[in-house]
């Protein structure tokens, strides 16, 4: 399964997942270029690959949303066009995802690990497909 995001003008985040065990995650593009040459502390490059992980299980959920493995350690509240799920990386470590202005498919998407230092990503949404 591969998720594709056009991020900023021309740049692209590229996350491929295999659904194996472990959890294989393959992370391409030239944001992820980026993000990669820019991030030199190794505490960092550590919680950006822990985030990456979070998107592709968040992914696996939304691809196969029935699937009682692939929600194991998820939580999921929806409340007036708003979806709310979070996931417990480890103690301390958590990811969240919020998706609202509810439309066809969710128009704003927002993914935040929390850990000892906050990342976040906000997506704006036109076409969506798994």
């Amino acid at each position: 399964m591969a998720f594709s995001l056009p991020v900023i003008g021309q740049e692209l985040l590229s996350i491929t997942i295999r659904e194996t065990k472990p959890l294989r995650l393959g992370v391409e593009g030239t944001f992820a270029k980026r993000l990669k040459n820019d991030i030199k502390n190794r505490n960092q490059q550590k919680l950006l690959q822990t985030f990456y992980g979070a998107i592709g299980r968040f992914l696996l959920v939304a691809k196969d949303p029935n699937n009682s493995i692939q929600q194991k350690g998820w939580t999921f509240v929806g409340q007036e066009g708003e979806l709310l799920g979070e996931y417990a990386i480890s103690k301390g470590v958590t990811f969240t995802m919020r998706a609202f202005e509810l439309s066809e498919n969710f128009g704003r998407m927002q993914f935040v690990l929390r850990a000892n230092k906050e990342m976040s990503l906000d997506l704006f949404v036109s076409q969506c497909s798994l």
